[in-house]
């Protein structure tokens, strides 16, 4: 599988604003575009506060015959309208979108972007003022608990089979399945736990092929640790859902535990581990980690203890 360098989306919750968006992207092969890294600026915090970085984001080179399909069509038989955007604004490649999550590369350099709440499926050019076709639309998520279509990759041998693989959250579970863009959906992993919130789910191929899927705890932190759920943990399959021989358990999928919601996942390097970021909790700042096969990444362990000292320092009024 070859991998593409992070594509950059602005995305509009609404209809009045624009977020600049990057995410590790997977895609199935192909020529890869060329991208020209824009300079970072040094910008002044509101109000004074201190200086603030202006993140480098890839802005494409090519201005006009941007590589990518034509219109798709939606689930009206009808493409979504062209985006608008600032004038002389290079970042600005997509709008309107309503709350957007997953992100995936296919292999001509267009992007496929998921809605969480609507289950809609755009197709995105990484040039401003293109159209942004709706390519496919999920049904049957729930999307209470931060649910919904979570995430989106594209199977490492799309080539041959223009799979897409998606995270969701149905009426029953989390769960993550496989489609074209014109074909059924079917199954892959079924029955992750699912809550009234913590359902965040991430999902990325390997350097090896296999696919990874991080899970949320549901709201039930015991749950990440747990051997038996599959809930709070960055599990490791085949691309049709069986685990690998060589995980660290025979049989089971899980490649670690000790998550409290994985909020970001992207294929390491050949022959080494994913890596994820998790955001923190009141006792547990945010986390970048490498993750090893079979370790326990701490909560709510170390979140447990954390309050518990913290509670004993009041109660002693003094900590350093």
């Amino acid at each position: 599988m070859r991998r593409l360098p992070p594509a950059l989306l602005v995305a509009a919750a609404g209809v009045a604003a624009a977020t600049a968006l990057s995410a590790c992207s997977s895609t199935g092969g192909s020529a890869e575009p060329t991208w020209v890294p824009s300079p970072a600026q040094v910008r002044g915090g509101e109000g004074g506060g201190g200086g603030g970085i202006t993140p480098i984001v890839p802005v494409p080179e090519r201005t006009s015959n941007a590589p990518g399909g034509g219109p798709g069509s939606t689930a009206g038989g009808s493409p979504s309208p062209s985006p608008r955007r600032k004038a002389g604004d290079p970042f600005v490649v997509a709008t309107h979108l309503t709350a957007p999550v997953g992100l995936a590369m296919l292999p001509d350099g267009t992007a496929l972007v998921g809605e969480r709440t609507t289950g809609r499926i755009v197709r995105v050019q990484p040039v401003a003022g293109r159209p942004v076709p709706t390519v496919r639309r999920l049904t049957g998520l729930d999307t209470a608990g931060d649910g919904g279509l979570l995430d989106l990759a594209v199977s490492p041998t799309y080539a041959e089979d223009n799979l897409i693989y998606a995270y969701v959250t149905t009426a029953h579970d989390n769960r993550v399945i496989d489609f074209t863009l014109h074909g059924p959906v079917t199954p892959v992993l079924i029955g992750i736990p699912k809550g009234r919130t913590g359902n965040t789910g991430r999902i990325a191929f390997g350097a090896d092929g296999e696919l990874f899927v991080g899970t949320g705890d549901t709201g039930r932190p015991a749950l990440a640790q747990r051997a038996s759920s599959l809930a709070g943990k960055v599990l490791r399959v085949d691309p049709i859902g069986d685990s690998p021989r060589d995980n660290p358990r025979a049989g089971s999928p899980v490649w670690t535990s000790g998550h409290h919601v994985v909020d970001g996942l992207c294929a390491g390097p050949s022959g080494g581990g994913p890596f994820e970021v998790e955001a923190g909790t009141g006792t547990r700042s945010d986390e970048l980690n490498s993750l090893a096969p079979g370790s326990d990444y701490g909560y709510p362990i170390a979140s447990a203890s954390a309050e518990r000292l913290d509670k004993v320092c009041r109660k002693l009024e003094r900590c350093e």
